[in-house]
This record gives structure tokens, C-alpha cells and sequence, in this order.
């Protein structure tokens, strides 16, 4: 177990060290696809392990809950019909999110969340600010990939409106909301659950003047009309900071630390209604 353990926190380092086609177009592109790299900033691939607690408050070892393992993130983002210089158009995104247990006898993974995604994006560019936000439309498909009763997936159009240029303001705030269409028979009262649109606040301290080692400290909030009338379903904090910084070491690095705590339901697609407060560390790649 413990070989297992290191080999994959070995083969992590290595992947985020490599030089992928998404990194390539993220530095040629890096003065013409500011939405691009915004979204980057909002959900940057990761992986991360940690532990949490049941409905009970018990609190859970990592090496023994199977619902608060392993978690990571893989996105991939595509530009299709750039419309401008200022990189107003149409865009693809996939991403698959996944709760996997590797201490497990099988490493089984308990849960995946796979997420392709058309967007289309206006007022992006030099002059989106605090004053006049980004707008952005996207149909959006959720799935988990498995066949038979656990099979689960819906989809939704969603409506967005970004203030803040990260190159220039140290302050970000993306409001969005969305329709459910085509909600799988299994999930009557999802949005119950997930809510029905998302708060979610970057702060770039480097970018205030000020340093602590912490590159971006982000907090996502779902909300709605939710079950047992909470004011959210869930809430996610990251933090990210450049190890080259915090250790005041001479380079900066690739990979950044990431700690992330949650707490809330809609975690999980096929237990959605799953309460979890959980805190996990980990590895996040900003390209």
C-alpha cells in the first residue's frame, strides 16, 4: 500500500512537469485567449487526497472512508470560433472529475464526472472590468459513463457573468445560473441538491502587492432552492500557492500546493444526496 502510495504521488509530480498541448496553447496564446486562461484559473486540473466526516461528525481516516479519498480533476480547453483579437466566440471544454479510492485492493473509483461543454464568450478582452462584465452561454453535459442503475447524467443551459480582468485586478467574481433539461428519471429533485446557479470568488494576492506564498485563494458557492431550505448546497475553498514562493526557493514551479476543503452535498453525481465535510492536499497544474 504504502509503495503504491508513493509511486503515485511520484507519477503526479511527473505528469504535471510535462509539457502538454494545453500548456503550448495557453503560452502562445496568452495575449489573445484571456477567457481561456480565466477559466484556467477557476477550475485548474488537480490531484489531491484527504480525509472527512459522516453525517455523524465521526471523523474518517483516509486510509479506511471510501467516500472521502483521492479526488482529481482533468480539463481540457479548446478554442473553435474565435471571433476577435479580444478572443470573443465559441469554445470547448471537457473536464472529468473523479472520488477513486488507490488504498483500496482494487483502487476502484467510486465516482466520475465527465463534463464536455460549448461556451460562448462576449466582452472578453482588455476592456471587461468591475464596470461592464464578460457574458458568457453554454449547454453543459454531466455524466458519470457507467451503464445499467448506476448510470447518471443531465444537462443544463447556463448563463454567466465575469467581473474582473485577472491580469489586472486582484478581485474576481463569476456569477452563474442555469436550466436543467434532460435530468436523468433517477435524479427528480437534483437541483435540490446541486442548486440552481454558483457565486464563485478569486482573489489574487501577488496581483494586491501582497505575497504569504499564496498564488489564488478561491471560494465556490452553489445555490438555490435547496432541500430543507439551506442557503447553499455546498461550499469549496482552494487554496493554491507556487512552492518556488513559500520556501523562497530560486525558481518558481509548475505544480502548485493546493489545499481544498468541502463541505455540503451534490459532491458526487450518483450520491448526490450524500452529506460530506472533507479537506484534502494535493497537486494543481495552472497551464
Amino acid at each position: 500500500m504504502l509503495r503504491r502510495f508513493i509511486l503515485l504521488l511520484v507519477l503526479t509530480s511527473f505528469l504535471a512537469q510535462l509539457p502538454s498541448a494545453q500548456a503550448q496553447a495557453r503560452t502562445t496564446a496568452s495575449e489573445t485567449s484571456p477567457m481561456m486562461e480565466r477559466l484556467i484559473l477557476e477550475e485548474p486540473s488537480y490531484f489531491a487526497i484527504g480525509a472527512g466526516t459522516r453525517k455523524n461528525g465521526s471523523v474518517n481516516s483516509v486510509l479506511t472512508d471510501p467516500n472521502n479519498q483521492a479526488k482529481f480533476r482533468l480539463a481540457l480547453r479548446l478554442p473553435i470560433l474565435p471571433l476577435n483579437e479580444r478572443s470573443d466566440g465559441f469554445y470547448f471544454s471537457f473536464s472529468e472529475e473523479a472520488l477513486w479510492n488507490p488504498f483500496d485492493g482494487s483502487a476502484a473509483s467510486l465516482d466520475n464526472r465527465y463534463t464536455p461543454e460549448f461556451i460562448g464568450w462576449w466582452g472578453v478582452g482588455d476592456g471587461a472590468g468591475w464596470e461592464v462584465p464578460s457574458l458568457g452561454l453554454s449547454y453543459t453535459h454531466q455524466s458519470n459513463g457507467l451503464l445499467g442503475d448506476n448510470s447518471r447524467s443531465w444537462n443544463r443551459a447556463m448563463l454567466r457573468a465575469a467581473f474582473g480582468d485577472h491580469r489586472r485586478h486582484p478581485l474576481l467574481l463569476t456569477l452563474s445560473t442555469w436550466y436543467p433539461f434532460a435530468v436523468d428519471y433517477r435524479m427528480p429533485d437534483l437541483e435540490e441538491y446541486v442548486g440552481q446557479g454558483t457565486v464563485l470568488l478569486l482573489w489574487q494576492p501577488l496581483l494586491a502587492g501582497r505575497g504569504w506564498g499564496v498564488d489564488i485563494l478561491g471560494l465556490t458557492l452553489r445555490s438555490g432552492v435547496t432541500v430543507n431550505r439551506r442557503l447553499f448546497t455546498n461550499l469549496e475553498a482552494t487554496l493554491l500557492c507556487d512552492p518556488g514562493v513559500f520556501f523562497d526557493l530560486p525558481v518558481r514551479t509548475t505544480p502548485h500546493l493546493m489545499l481544498q476543503y468541502f463541505v455540503g452535498r451534490g459532491e458526487s453525481i450518483l450520491r448526490y444526496k450524500s452529506d460530506t465535510h472533507s479537506i484534502r492536499i494535493g497537486l494543481a497544474v495552472l497551464r
